[in-house]
């Protein structure tokens, strides 16, 4: 098959998407499929281009054996809602451009949303084309954008949910990224037959690397410490505000520090907390890199998690648990949902309610003060995502759907 995949993110990017769609764009390729994915000049979550490239309308890139083109787009730190909407805006522009003047023919088109603009861009290739789409739905738009404040013109969202509308009619297949957003899609009544699940992964394979040398110094953290770490966005869906309570609830626990690794829009807030109420056990780090944060995780002893109480949150499994779970850490999260029937199942941590840090920091101190635990659920989270959410597993699972799908059109 000739596979178009239409993504706002991808790797030198970090995150849940960039992520999900290299993993299965790489594991497409393996299986002999030709691959073309078009992406926006790499600039996300740090909203600077990265080193190495320069903005252009649309240039020729190559990930192994996947063939990507990167078009321009807005690059802006989104201090207000319209700076995000014009970065959106960019690459929905730039990526109609590359897939009718650069991409060439293809069987078939995958679009992953959110955001939005990009499933109402895999909408209009796929009408002009007249070729299937399948829909990689990760995010409920407009509801997420929404709760989180940053849309409230009922113009704009009487739009975006005829958009919304749209995708899911022209839509040949439906993958939702979890059990809670197939449910909710059926709730809007949409056709049990187009709708899939096929989870976010991670890469087992990857994180058995072993790690030498020194990895938190540079933190200013002893190697010997017990590092919880949280690595992830800085953003308003996760409640950053319950790690800094538990960290400060455990201050008089020298040998407990708090790493958090990552960026967003609440990144200034986050430093200028951490310095008003004096703790001395948070350390903030950049974003890193696959391999960079491969090398914290696997040295950590904890993989923390918190999410707002925002009934968005309850459709949502961050991705970064996989990963934590890949590198042998057992889990501490405060979520609701599909979270912690996972948590449940596989044994590998503890779940507790969303804003209580009692329960929270109590389980971090179960885990510091109980070694034997902590390793036997660390080994359970190694068991569990290597039989359940290994990306290579998921991949074909998807290569199955986009068969099905251009053998029937």
């Amino acid at each position: 098959m000739k596979i178009l995949i239409i993504s706002q993110y991808y790797p030198p990017e970090t995150g849940a998407c960039a992520n999900r769609i290299s993993g299965f764009a790489r594991h497409l390729v393996r299986m002999g499929h030709e691959v073309t994915v078009i992406t926006g000049l790499p600039n996300y979550p740090v909203r600077k281009l990265y080193p190495g490239y320069r903005v252009r309308w649309c240039q020729k890139d190559q990930d192994g054996g996947v063939k990507l083109w990167r078009t321009w787009l807005t690059i802006c730190y989104p201090k207000r809602p319209i700076h995000r909407l014009m970065n959106y805006l960019g690459f929905f522009f730039s990526s109609l451009y590359a897939a009718f003047f650069c991409a060439g023919r293809h069987d078939v088109i995958i679009a992953t949303s959110g955001p939005i603009l990009v499933g109402f861009s895999g909408v209009i290739i796929s009408l002009f084309k007249r070729k299937p789409l399948v829909l990689d739905l990760r995010d409920m738009w407009p509801e997420r954008v929404v709760a989180a404040g940053e849309f409230t013109n009922p113009l704009a969202v009487k739009i975006l949910e005829l958009i919304e509308k749209m995708m899911y009619r022209r839509a040949s297949r439906i993958i939702c990224v979890t059990q809670g957003l197939h449910g909710h899609l059926l709730e809007k009544e949409v056709s049990a037959k187009k709708l899939a699940v096929i989870t976010n992964s991670t890469d087992p394979v990857f994180f058995e690397q072993d790690v030498q040398g020194k990895v938190f110094e540079e933190f200013g953290i002893a190697e010997n410490a017990f590092v919880a770490v949280y690595a992830g966005n800085f953003g308003i869906f996760q409640d950053l505000d319950l790690i800094l309570d538990a960290a400060q609830k455990l201050a008089t626990h020298r040998e407990i520090q708090f790493l958090l690794v990552g960026e967003g829009v609440k990144r200034l807030y986050l430093e200028e907390e951490t310095v008003r109420r004096g703790l001395n056990n948070v350390h903030i780090g950049p974003n890193l890199d696959r391999h960079q944060l491969a090398r914290v995780l696997k040295k950590a002893k904890v993989g923390l998690n918190a999410n707002t109480c925002i009934a968005h949150n309850a459709m949502a499994i961050p991705v970064k648990m996989f990963d934590y779970m890949a590198c042998g850490l057992p889990v501490v999260l405060a979520n609701t949902g599909e979270v912690e029937k996972i948590v449940a199942e596989s044994m590998a941590g503890f779940c507790v309610p969303q804003g209580s840090v009692e329960p929270f920091s109590e389980a971090i101190l179960k885990l510091y003060r109980d070694d034997r635990a902590r390793r036997e659920m660390g080994q359970n989270g190694i068991r569990f995502v290597r039989k359940h959410f290994d990306a290579r597993v998921l991949s074909d699972k998807l290569a199955g759907i986009l068969s099905e799908v251009t053998s029937r059109t």
